[in-house]
């Protein structure tokens, strides 16, 4: 197909699929809220713990499915995003039910449509330059002994056919070595080329940075530097840490401003415990000033009363001098004995006056002991510095305004304080100490720089398209792993280059991620564009339109003309058990174990539930007793449905907190040493992913994928009599897993 019609079809599929997401609100990342609490009613201020981390905190919303009611960042502030525990802070300027609606029923909302309007862009300025070349020959020797890795026959085969071919196709199941070994051969024989520049792209995070540790381990046994790498675009934390020095400072915005949130929120912390301190010296402050107020009343009736001793010992001594007083005696007229009271008072002065003096002293002790408190309170400090016996009122007033102003902070970072409650100060110092470290780290060099010097470029495919639309890189080879997750219209723009293509996959577990529901209705082309693989790209780049949709319509790999297509068939992953299975019920090339010991296969029998959409709560409970016995440390709960996964992440928090649980479909990229399947589907709840008979659900590859995740051993959970007794329960991978598994009591 010619440049500018393929153009025009991609930049019309671009625009249809947007309009069609968001007619059909679609092309949102939801994220659950497992817990939330009200830590400040006077400010409508609210903690959230949510299920996982935010691809950007700045553009979210949330959807109360209770009210059917949404608030975006016109209803509410984010007070703190702590990352590292998924704990979101956020006060309501305006909400209406909020308040009294369940966790369960509220979700996080982050619109991912950008991704679509990144590409329409792309082709709107770049597609007219997309080329084939049928000329694909581009070396003829056999190169076996420069192999810089050992390899089988079977990848010697793929590695040869990358170095004399400009376009291939490499298929392997799982295990079969396509990204450890034949690509990472691949890419080290090409670093010997005079400025090589290799492009390794994946479709996402994880699967990119599963390929790129891959050739970095290969890199460092050839003690080649790991800066000729540069991994473009925003890392796992994990990555990150252990690859700092292969990340780029433009692709690390987001990272770094992650990391700036996080010594911010490390400090805010340490503040807090200071704040809690302060509050207590304010406290002790408070009650000193309270007592000297109590002890001036007292002081001041002392000086009264000592004066009117004083001013009734005067009268007395007077009127008994008097000759008046001396006629009244011997007129017994009145009866005062003056010299008794006027002793008495004499007695009564000096007590009074020690009172006053003991009464003073303790004022001083009290200004001494505010003076001298111990706060780590600058402000506190500032308040109480010159207070004295004419200012300590006022002083009183300004203690109480900064008491109030603590106690509010105290109760909004009171959650970032329980998050990290077993880290002692000293602890959190050096986790500070940590991210500062690692922040300076990845401030490294500049993307532009970087690119110039590094041999090895790696990225997502979104990250291409998104940021490389006016930039050009001159790529001597590029690679694309997990080819078949890859969407057509993404892996096209690919062909702007020049250079070789290498696909590397398995277009046998799942398709590309893709929102249309009825594929009836969506345009031919745009189906196309968006549903198939990358391996597509030959077809569409050679043929016309009609041949193009006749050939996706009827296969899920198509025949190659100029691209070569060797076949990986020996498994390092799987047992013979596994392998025989797979390649019986799905691949049918001969694939086979080249391991001693079987993958650990085991079933649990669980009776499936009356019908609640697709969750099992029977599965979620019986799950739960497998997690309370004996689990590999390495572990993952996949599902094919998004309501399952609410349901277990609602059950099992440690799980849901160490992201152990996941859709089959979010799983791609990733493995473990254990994984248990949560089939759900049973004899109450129709079968859709979870039937591999239906070519329309691809339950198949969906099945695939969640098998192919696991390194030593599956657990099955399922209804276990539905699947043995189904009528086509010879074809259905279910029932055929059950009959090789072990039962586990």
């Amino acid at each position: 197909m010619h440049a500018d019609k393929l153009k025009s079809k991609c930049i019309e599929a671009s625009q249809f699929y947007y309009k069609y997401l968001e007619k059909n609100n679609k092309g949102l990342e939801i994220i659950n809220i497992s817990h939330k609490k009200l830590i400040n009613d006077e400010n409508d201020t609210w903690e959230l713990q949510i299920g996982r981390k935010l691809f950007n905190p700045d553009s979210i919303k949330i959807h109360n499915r209770q009210y059917d009611e949404y608030y975006d960042l016109e209803d509410f502030s984010i007070q703190e995003y702590d990352a590292d525990n998924k704990l979101l802070i956020i006060k309501f300027i305006n909400q209406r039910h909020f308040r009294d609606t369940p966790e369960k029923n509220l979700k996080i909302i982050s619109d991912l449509k950008f991704l679509i309007k990144n590409v329409e862009n792309w082709y709107t300025d770049n597609g007219l330059k997309l080329r084939f070349n049928s000329e694909t020959k581009i070396g003829e020797n056999e190169i076996d002994e420069l192999c810089p890795l050992e390899l089988n026959s079977n990848q010697m085969q793929a590695y040869n056919s990358i170095l004399r071919n400009k376009y291939n196709c490499i298929w392997g199941p799982p295990g079969t070595g396509k990204t450890r070994y034949v690509l990472s051969s691949a890419v080290l024989q090409h670093l010997q080329n005079d400025d090589p520049k290799i492009g390794i792209f994946a479709p996402t995070n994880n699967a990119l940075e599963q390929v790129l540790e891959s050739v970095i381990m290969h890199l460092d046994r050839l003690e080649i530097p790991r800066e000729n790498l540069l991994r473009v675009g925003c890392p796992s934390r994990s990555y990150a840490e252990k690859y700092p020095e292969t990340c780029e400072i433009q692709g690390l915005r987001n990272k770094l401003e992650e990391i700036e949130r996080q010594i911010k929120i490390i400090k805010e912390v340490l503040e807090y415990r200071r704040g809690r301190y302060a509050f207590n010296s304010v406290f002790a402050i408070q009650k000193d000033i309270q007592k000297i107020t109590d002890l001036n009343k007292q002081f001041g009736a002392l000086l009264v009363s000592k004066s009117q001793k004083k001013e009734e010992l005067a009268s007395l001594i007077k009127e008994s001098k008097s000759f008046k007083t001396q006629l009244k005696r011997v007129l017994n007229i009145g009866t005062q004995d003056y010299p008794s009271i006027i002793s008495g008072i004499e007695k009564d002065l000096p007590v009074i006056e020690e009172q006053i003096t003991q009464t003073n002293a303790e004022i001083r002790q009290c200004f001494l002991r505010v003076l001298n408190v111990e706060t780590r309170s600058e402000k506190i400090k500032n308040i109480i510095h010159d207070i004295n016996n004419q200012n300590y009122l006022e002083v009183a007033d300004q203690i109480s305004q900064a008491s109030k102003e603590i106690n509010n902070y105290l109760i909004v970072n009171a959650a970032l304080e329980n998050a990290y409650s077993d880290h002692d100060n000293a602890g959190l110092n050096k986790l500070l100490a940590q991210h500062e470290e690692n922040y300076e780290n990845l401030k490294t060099k500049q993307v532009d720089e970087r690119i110039k010097e590094c041999s090895v470029i790696g990225m997502t495919l979104d990250s291409y398209i998104g940021r490389f639309i006016d930039v050009t890189i001159d790529f001597s080879i590029i690679f694309v792993d997990e080819a078949g997750y890859v969407p057509l219209i993404k892996a096209l723009t690919l062909f702007s280059n020049k250079c070789g293509i290498t696909f590397l996959g398995d277009h046998k577990q799942l398709p590309p991620v893709c929102e249309f529901d009825n594929y009836n209705k969506i345009p031919g082309f745009c189906r196309l564009l968006w549903s198939k693989p990358s391996i597509f790209a030959e077809a569409i780049l050679s043929y016309d339109e009609e041949d193009c949709l006749n050939i996706a319509d009827n296969s899920d790999c198509p025949d190659f003309r100029y691209t070569k297509k060797p076949i990986l068939t020996e498994s390092h992953r799987f047992g013979a058990n596994l392998a025989e299975l797979l390649d019986r019920l799905i691949y049918n090339i001969g694939y086979r174990s080249a391991l001693v010991d079987d993958v650990e296969l085991y079933f649990i029998d669980v009776p499936n539930p009356k019908k609640d959409g697709r969750r099992n709560i029977n599965e979620c409970s019986q799950i739960s007793n497998i997690l309370n016995g004996d689990i590999d440390r390495d572990y993952c709960i996949l599902t094919p449905y998004k309501d399952q996964v609410s349901l277990l992440q609602r059950s099992l928090q440690n799980a849901r907190q160490e992201e152990r649980i996941s859709t089959i479909h979010k799983s791609q990229g990733r493995e473990w040493d254990t994984v248990i399947l949560s089939v759900v589907d049973g004899s109450n709840i129709k079968p859709w992913f979870t039937d591999s008979c239906d070519p329309i659900s691809q339950g198949q590859y969906v099945l695939n994928t969640a098998i192919s995740r696991a390194k030593k051993k599956l657990i099955i959970v399922c209804d276990v009599q539905y699947w043995l007794k189904r009528h086509d329960a010879e074809f259905q991978i279910i029932s055929n897993l059950i009959n090789i598994s072990e039962r586990l009591e």
